[in-house]
């Protein structure tokens, strides 16, 4: 699993664009670059910091590529970090293949990739895999439309406030603070969201119980800013 075993002796580099080089870049530098970053650092399964890092820069240059060409390494690389890594690790890759949805205007690739979310994740039999989708969904609602989340994921993130495991309902409870006002002009909609809190106020695990009011705290705060 991930470590700190080895990351005294083992340091990666990460992926630097400076804003002026950014418009400037070329494809097929960047490409091989990262293709060098992604051999590497598979190497050394050790070194989550570095493995953190390296997501992070490839998240904030993902959209400079072309996404059919480099979908078939990337998706299987973050899935592979999503399962095998620690929460830091999995949000962060979770943060990339939302990025990745929205520069990917291939069809195919586009549908091939939500096919591997639902399989291995919405629909895990692992906890910690759709606790991930969660992670997931608090990301790819901020980079898609909102009528692509519902049509897409709404329906599974919603099924998950009744989650067998309390960990998954209380990030639920948590990624609402940031899903819902994306459909506060849905009015059914957003009536629903706030049912599912209320009723989650009664959950039988305390920690939920905490993350829910909190939830509802931060929710009222912000519909009191906006007045």
């Amino acid at each position: 699993m991930y470590n700190d075993e080895n990351e005294d002796r083992v340091k990666l580099s990460p992926i630097y664009v400076t804003a002026e080089h950014q418009s400037e870049v070329v494809y097929s530098d960047l490409l091989q670059r990262l293709m060098v970053y992604i051999n590497n650092i598979k190497s050394y399964t050790g070194l989550w910091r570095e493995h953190v890092k390296l997501v992070e820069n490839m998240t904030d240059v993902i959209h400079l590529f072309y996404m059919p060409e480099i979908h078939q390494y990337l998706v299987p690389m973050l899935m592979e970090f999503v399962h095998k890594g620690n929460n830091q690790l999995k949000e962060i890759s979770c943060h990339c293949l939302a990025k990745i949805l929205k520069y990917q205007h291939n069809s195919s690739s586009r549908e091939d990739q939500l096919a591997m979310i639902n399989k291995e994740m919405t629909l895990s039999r692992n906890w910690i895999q759709r606790k991930a989708f969660i992670f997931f969904c608090k990301y790819v609602v901020q980079y898609m439309s909102r009528d692509f989340f519902k049509r897409n994921f709404m329906k599974d993130y919603i099924a998950l406030a009744q989650d067998r495991v309390p960990h998954v309902r209380m990030e639920f409870a948590n990624a609402m603070l940031i899903i819902k006002p994306y459909f506060d002009s849905d009015v059914d909609l957003s009536l629903e969201l706030v049912d599912i809190l209320s009723f989650m106020s009664g959950d039988t695990d305390r920690d939920v119980i905490e993350a829910v009011e909190n939830t509802d705290f931060e929710l009222l705060q912000g519909r009191n800013k906006a007045k």
